[in-house]
C-alpha cells in the first residue's frame, strides 16, 4: 500500500526530524458535544495531520509551535468553517496550517447539534 512506502520513506536518511504532533483540549461552544468526541474525530486524522507538519519540517529544520484551529461544525455534524486562530497559535507557518485546516475541514462529528470549536496542535521534532 501507498501508506506503508510512505512510513520507510522517513527513515531512510538520517538528517530527517520525526515529527511529533500532540494535541490539547478543545474548547468552545462544543454545543451538544463532549471533549472526548471531538478529540476521538480529530485524532482519527492524526496521521494526515502529521503529515502536514513532516513535509514543511523537511524544509525547514526546527519548525515547531502550537497551532489552535477554530472550527465550526454544523447540527448535521459536518465541519462548515476552519481557520487558524493565528493571534493563539505560535506556529506561523502558513502551508502547515493550510493543510491542517484542509483536513478539519474533512471531518465528520456525531450529529449533536453542532458547535464552534477551538482545537490547539502542538508540533514539535521527536
Amino acid at each position: 500500500s501507498q501508506g506503508h512506502a510512505h512510513a520507510l520513506n522517513l527513515r531512510d536518511s538520517g538528517v530527517k526530524e520525526v515529527a511529533v504532533v500532540g494535541t490539547g483540549t478543545a474548547s468552545g461552544d462544543l454545543g451538544g458535544l463532549t471533549k472526548e468526541e471531538i478529540d476521538k474525530v480529530v485524532k482519527s486524522r492524526a496521521g494526515l495531520i502529521k503529515a502536514c507538519y513532516q513535509k514543511e519540517l523537511d524544509k525547514q529544520k526546527g519548525l515547531g509551535g502550537k497551532l489552535v484551529v477554530k472550527f465550526t461544525i454544523a447540527p448535521a455534524g459536518d465541519v462548515t468553517k476552519a481557520a487558524p486562530d493565528n493571534s493563539k497559535s505560535s506556529l506561523q507557518n502558513t502551508a502547515v496550517s493550510d493543510c491542517v485546516v484542509r483536513q478539519i475541514m474533512k471531518l465528520k462529528f456525531p450529529a449533536k447539534g453542532g458547535g464552534v470549536v477551538n482545537y490547539p496542535f502542538i508540533f514539535s521534532q521527536g
